[in-house]
């Protein structure tokens, strides 16, 4: 087996770990890309699509610098024995957790744009509204609360 055809082959089992992160996703399967606009900015979506995309390239990026054959030549024709269960499985796993944070993250800008119009229709200051939508974690927690309970501000 060459160089090319592994190489398929890996990606393809960091693509099936970009499926299993599809399903694991908030989406819950295989939604598409679409953008999301709010009045704080767009949100892009990638969908299941990116998901794949990111887990076969995970894949192959983890078997090609850690993998058997991570010092051959691009080439050169090579005993199909390199191709071991250990390698597709290690794929999978990257690919899986690639495609696993890009969803994360784009979970996370989800809810700091809903937290932030909530946060609008209720009596909240501008800059706690800024905060809840571009602030850490814990800067848009801390601004949440205290629109939630004013009285804790000594208010």
């Amino acid at each position: 087996m060459i160089l090319w055809q592994m190489s398929c082959g890996i990606a393809v089992a960091g693509a099936v770990g970009g499926v299993a992160a599809a399903l694991m996703s908030e989406d819950r399967g295989f939604v598409l890309p679409k953008k999301v606009t709010e009045a704080s900015g767009t949100i892009v979506r990638p969908g299941f699509i990116a998901l794949v995309v990111i887990g076969a390239v995970a894949g192959l990026l983890s078997w090609g610098l850690y993998g058997p054959l991570a010092n051959a030549g691009l080439f050169e024709e090579v005993d199909s024995s390199w191709l071991t269960l250990s390698a597709i499985a290690g794929a999978a796993l990257v690919g899986t957790g690639g495609s696993k944070w890009l969803s994360g993250h784009v979970d996370k800008t989800l809810l700091q744009q809903a937290a932030s119009a909530a946060a609008r229709s209720n009596p909240a200051s501008d800059a706690d509204v800024e905060k809840i939508a571009t602030g850490t974690p814990m800067e848009a927690l801390d601004a949440a609360t205290s629109i939630a309970s004013p009285a804790a501000d000594g208010v």
